[in-house]
């Protein structure tokens, strides 16, 4: 298992993660019309126009030459005055989840994130996204409730905090 910073040339296996992870994920939660209109092509192209911006910062997990993850963060998004960094995402492949693979890419992550200044992280998930307890073991609180609009459909979101970025961090080594 190898953890690295994205490069441009990760772009399409990062969409490929992001459609295939959206589209487990969120079954049953989100409606199937939004998932199945997920296209790994546009996906692409946006990871590409993230890859090559310095907004974002973006580790992916690579097993035998194939991405089989990725988490983004950067500055917080919403104006919260309680967070200074944001997870945008973090997404595995089925086959890769429950092995430790998500704490490891959130660790190198989180110390690229503390070396640019950032002592804090929020992170927003889905209400009825069942990998909420992810965040609850790394000890994240529930700080904050906004909504999001999906073809339509609004659904409810769930902000998790750390107020320090530095602990979180620590507690992705156990």
């Amino acid at each position: 298992m190898q953890i690295r910073k994205a490069c441009f040339d990760d772009a399409r296996g990062i969409a490929e993660v992001s459609v295939s992870a959206w589209q487990s994920t969120y079954k049953g939660i989100v409606a199937d019309d939004f998932l199945d209109s997920l296209s790994v092509q546009k996906r692409t192209e946006k990871w590409a126009d993230k890859i090559n911006g310095k907004d974002e910062i973006i580790y992916i997990a690579e097993k035998e030459g194939k991405i089989v993850g990725y988490a983004s963060g950067g500055g917080e998004r919403g104006g919260s005055s309680q967070f200074d960094g944001e997870l945008y995402a973090i997404y595995l492949l089925k086959v890769a989840q429950k092995k430790g693979i998500g704490k490891l890419i959130l660790f190198y992550l989180l110390n690229d994130m503390e070396k640019r200044g950032y002592r804090s992280l929020l992170v927003w998930i889905l209400k009825d996204n069942r990998s909420k307890g992810f965040y609850e073991k790394l000890g994240a609180k529930r700080v904050l409730e906004d909504a999001i609009v999906l073809s339509g459909v609004s659904y409810q979101l769930l902000g998790y905090g750390w107020q320090s970025l530095n602990e979180l961090r620590d507690k992705c080594t156990k």
